[in-house]
């Protein structure tokens, strides 16, 4: 059976565009747990700035399988 959740959140600025999204993901199957993370800045130049990251647990070993981080 696979389990999955995303939480999304915002901050706006006063007049209604979005400067900052964040956005959270975990699945798991068996003992194998998945997670990311993604944040991304807008400024007000227009630019975006990102950044994600990812890992993968296994709870039988009790071993992080490793993680890696990539910055745009």
């Amino acid at each position: 059976m696979i389990r999955s959740g995303i939480i999304r959140k915002w901050i706006v600025s006063p007049d209604g565009k979005v400067v900052v999204q964040a956005e959270s993901r975990a699945f798991a199957s068996g003992d194998q747990v998945n997670t990311s993370q993604e944040v991304t800045v807008t400024r007000e130049s227009g630019r975006s700035y990102s950044r994600s990251s990812s890992s993968s647990f296994a709870s039988s070993t009790g071993k992080n399988k490793g993680a890696k981080s990539v910055k745009k």
